[in-house]
């Protein structure tokens, strides 16, 4: 039995109007999206504490270490685990990066933005590299 992946309404939070909910909502609803741009789901869990942010129950940093420690005390893996933990993770680190507006538009600004969103995830993170990295989609 393959379970519902639970959904969240960004939309609704975005056209509510009320500014930090909507500017969180909007930045989780792009970092999960650009997830699926790369074949990637996010998890239930993920979801879930991303809601907990756009309420403004926990900040973003609260969320991004509810995940980490999410997947470092789960016991028992599924087989979709590894990808999900990705997808959690990179979504939680693009989405505090949409919320300090912090982008800057340079060779450097983007191994930066590279270092944001994939620190932790990827030992390679921020550093250009000299070989093929295409993925096979």
């Amino acid at each position: 039995m393959v379970k519902e992946q639970q959904h969240i309404d960004y939309d609704a939070y975005i056209r509510q109007g009320e500014p930090d909910k909507s500017k969180r909502a909007e930045a989780w609803r792009v970092a999960i999206g650009l997830q699926a741009v790369d074949g990637l789901t996010t998890s239930d869990y993920l979801n879930e504490t991303a809601r907990r942010n756009i309420e403004g129950e926990i900040n973003i940093d609260e969320a991004r270490q509810l995940v980490k420690t999410y997947y470092q005390k789960k016991k028992t893996r599924e087989p979709d685990d590894n990808e999900k933990q990705e997808a959690d993770e990179v979504s939680g680190n693009i989405s505090k990066l949409l919320q300090t507006d912090a982008f800057t538009y340079s060779v450097a600004g983007f191994a930066a933005i590279h270092k944001a969103i994939f620190d932790g995830v990827f030992k390679h993170a921020g550093r250009f590299r000299d070989y093929d990295i295409t993925k096979k989609e």
